[in-house]
């Protein structure tokens, strides 16, 4: 039979981003503000091959959106020259969707006529509803202390999956999960900023976190302490302590970084996670209106979890918690940044040389690489304003590529029955030297971009943008594929997605 095919894939990727804001002053001491955010990101793949030789065809269908929305009302008010406040309601609705059709006709070959169906629909949302108030208060002129409370609603629906399979025979096959879970979260803090005289400063704070679900209550405490030390009029040496803790989770089934990972909370099994850091840097300001900073930071974690996915895109959120690893992690590293700017022109350039790595007894015994232990990362930015109606910028970033696993030999192993139907009892063993051994190609890309501004004969403001992202075609690397050649070793291949996009977008200021 002649199996030569003619493939067609289109792919279709957009995105939108709107902003509103809508201020009103009732007085010098009293303004309200009522924002509005919305966006919006499409990535469509349409695979069809067809047989020259019969009606045999495969269509698949790749659907992935993903986006949030968001709304706050917002009451600035100024109670005496010394205490200002900001009282703030927001409600946030963060989703992604992903839906999958694979028809395979048969056509005429073999006898068989009919088609095998597979559809598979993954919706997962978050909404969050809550304030936000924050008091600035400045007793004296050495004292500058900030403090408030927040609440948050959070209502988790990671997975809304439905499936369903149908074959040649009728033999019709659907699945359903869905879960949803719902937390508070309320938050105290305050911090003081202390000035000791010309050349020290100091900062001191404390966030209390209670978190709620299900029956279960968390309770963190979490200090912060800054130093600042003025070595000379353009030296400063500043060195500060952070805890922090993070109740959401995210099951990330493969390597990919992508919207289709789940967002949990935490749970009476799964404890939040937790973190300690350590930084110190020094600042300076060089001659010709250039800054300069070095600051190196350790950063140790705790209750950081793993999931076991299968290393499948869309794998089920149901009874989670099973199918987690808890282990700690550490990150540390340097960061370099010099910026200039003489009032038309700006650029900053910005390096950081870290290590990210985790430990996981229960899957590896020693430390390995996180997915995301991207070694260097390089920055440069640049602006210019060539008149009050136009400006211009572009943007560089590069970083190390993210890392996967790879088995890095196959051995024979004995087979140990019973025998499956479909396994071969000469197949060997994949050897996995350790996690994420190896890295995906370096990622870099430029974005350029050009504002038009122009003031009506209202007074609003009119800015049309126009931009080029990924403005030289950099196919960078979104995943991968392994074979094995024929010598036994292991061959990697890389696989872009995203190519030169232009965009537009007008705002206007009223």
């Amino acid at each position: 039979m002649n199996t030569s095919r003619r493939d067609k894939i289109n792919t279709r990727y957009a995105f939108h981003d709107i902003n509103a804001k809508v201020t009103h002053i009732f007085s010098e001491k009293s303004r309200a503000d009522i924002n509005l955010y919305s966006g919006n990101d499409l990535l469509k793949v349409n695979n069809k091959a067809y047989s020259y030789s019969s009606e045999l065809s495969n269509i698949d269908k790749f659907n992935l959106q993903w986006g949030n929305f968001t709304a706050s009302v917002n009451w600035k008010y100024i109670f005496s020259h010394k205490l200002f406040a900001n009282f703030t309601g927001v409600y946030t609705h963060n989703r992604s969707k992903f839906d999958y059709l694979s028809e395979e006709r048969l056509g005429y070959i073999e006898g068989l006529d009919g088609a095998i169906i597979k559809i598979q629909n993954n919706h997962s949302t978050i909404n969050d509803f809550g304030y936000r108030m924050e008091f600035d208060y400045r007793p004296n002129t050495w004292n500058h202390i900030r403090f408030g409370s927040n609440y948050m609603r959070h209502i988790f629906m990671p997975q809304n999956f439905y499936s369903k399979y149908d074959n040649t025979a009728n033999n019709e096959q659907t699945d359903r999960i869905k879960s949803q879970y719902k937390s508070n979260k309320f938050t105290l803090y305050a911090e003081d900023d202390i000035s000791l005289g010309s050349r020290l400063k100091l900062n001191g704070g404390i966030h209390y976190t209670m978190f709620g679900i299900a029956g279960t209550k968390y309770h963190s405490i979490e200090p912060r302490a800054a130093m600042n030390i003025k070595l000379c009029d353009n030296v400063s040496f500043k060195v500060s302590y952070t805890e922090m803790s993070q109740f959401m989770h995210q099951l990330s089934a493969t390597y990919l970084n992508l919207p289709t990972d789940y967002w949990v909370p935490s749970t009476e099994k799964i404890t939040p996670m937790r973190s300690r850091q350590y930084s110190a840097g020094i600042y300076s300001r060089l001659p010709y209106n250039i800054r300069l900073s070095i600051e190196g930071f350790y950063k140790t974690m705790n209750n950081l979890i793993e999931y076991n996915g299968d290393n499948q895109l869309n794998p089920s959120a149901d009874n989670w918690e099973e199918n987690v690893r808890t282990g700690r992690g550490k990150a540390y590293g340097a960061e370099a940044d010099i910026s200039y700017s003489n009032g038309k022109t700006s650029v900053d350039a910005s390096y950081t040389l870290s290590w990210s790595k985790r430990f996981f007894p229960d899957f590896h015994q020693s430390w390995y690489p996180d997915k995301f232990d991207n070694r260097h990362k390089f920055s440069i930015n640049l602006s210019h304003k060539f008149s009050d109606r136009i400006d211009a910028y572009a943007s560089w970033n590069f970083h190390s590529g993210n890392r996967m696993t790879i088995p890095t030999q196959k051995v024979e192993a004995p087979v140990i029955p019973p025998v499956t139907e479909n396994q071969d009892p000469n197949e060997g063993m994949m050897v996995y030297e350790a996690p994420n051994n190896i890295s995906l190609p370096a990622y870099h890309r430029l974005d350029l971009g050009i504002n038009f501004r122009k003031t009506t004969k209202r007074g609003f403001e009119r800015i049309w943008n126009v931009s080029l992202y990924n403005a030289y075609c950099r196919m960078n690397p979104l995943y991968a594929t392994v074979t094995q050649k024929e010598d036994g070793s292991f061959v990697g291949k890389a696989y872009g997605v995203f190519p030169i996009i232009p965009s537009f977008s007008y705002t206007l200021k009223f």
